[in-house]
C-alpha cells in the first residue's frame, strides 16, 4: 500500500510539472543526470531491506542512455520471518541500457536492462552436527559476488534547468552463492527524489 501511495504521489507531481512547463529547452542527446535516494527492496521471500541508492545516466542519443545503478546494503528486516537465513550485506550493482520513449520532453518515461552483480553475505543457525539437529551454532556465510540480472522502469520530469524528479522500480534476480545453501536476492526495489542534470550539447548545431 506505502509503494502505491509514493508511486501515485509521484506521478500527480510529474504531471503537475508537466503542465507548467509545456515548452521546456530540454534536450537528451548528450546529457548527463544523477541522483541519490533512500531505497526500499521487498524480496521475493518476504524480506524487506534498506538501501541508499545512486544512479549516472549519460544519454548517448535521443532515446538511448547508458546507466550505472549502485546500491548501498543498510539494514534487513527480519523480525517478521525469524527462521529464515538473516542478510548482513547485499551490496549491488548494475550498469546497463535504457531506452526513453519519448524525445527532448519535460516528462522522460524509460524502460530498461542492466545486468549486474551483488556484494552478499548471510547469517543463520546451523546444526552443530548430523545426529543432534536440535543444537545449533550461529554461522556467517562467506562474502559472495554474485552475478545479477534486473529489468527497470521509471520516468524523470526536468522541470528546471539544472534539477529533475526522478521514479524509479526495478526488479532484480540472482542468488548468493556463498554457502552452505544458497539465497535468492530476488526483489522489487523502489526510489524516487531529485537529481541533477546538465546538458553537454553545442547550442550553435541544429
Amino acid at each position: 500500500m506505502k509503494r502505491i501511495i509514493i508511486l501515485i504521489l509521484a506521478i500527480a507531481a510529474a504531471k503537475f510539472a508537466f503542465s507548467q512547463n509545456d515548452n521546456p529547452k530540454i534536450k537528451y542527446h548528450h546529457m548527463l543526470r544523477d541522483g541519490l535516494s533512500f531505497a526500499p527492496g521487498f524480496m521475493v521471500n518476504g524480506m524487506t531491506n534498506a538501501y541508499i541508492s545512486g544512479v549516472l545516466e549519460y544519454y548517448i542519443a535521443d532515446h538511448v542512455s547508458i546507466s550505472s545503478t549502485a546500491y548501498y546494503f543498510l539494514n534487513s528486516r527480519k523480525e517478521a520471518l525469524p527462521e529464515m537465513a538473516e542478510l548482513k550485506m547485499n551490496h549491488q550493482l548494475y550498469t546497463g541500457v535504457q531506452y526513453h520513449l519519448l524525445k527532448d520532453k519535460a516528462f522522460d518515461p524509460y524502460i530498461g536492462l542492466e545486468p549486474g552483480f551483488a556484494l552478499t553475505q548471510t547469517r543463520a543457525a546451523y546444526p552443530v552436527n548430523i545426529e543432534n539437529p536440535s543444537v545449533t551454532q550461529i554461522k556467517d556465510s562467506n562474502i559472495s559476488m554474485n552475478p545479477m540480472l534486473s529489468l527497470d522502469a521509471g520516468f524523470n520530469v526536468y522541470a528546471v534547468k539544472f534539477f529533475h524528479l526522478f521514479v524509479n522500480v526495478r526488479y532484480a534476480t540472482g542468488r548468493h552463492l556463498g554457502g552452505p545453501t544458497s539465497y535468492n536476492l530476488s526483489e522489487i526495489t523502489t526510489s524516487f527524489g531529485l537529481g541533477l542534470n546538465a546538458n553537454f550539447w553545442n547550442k550553435k548545431k541544429k
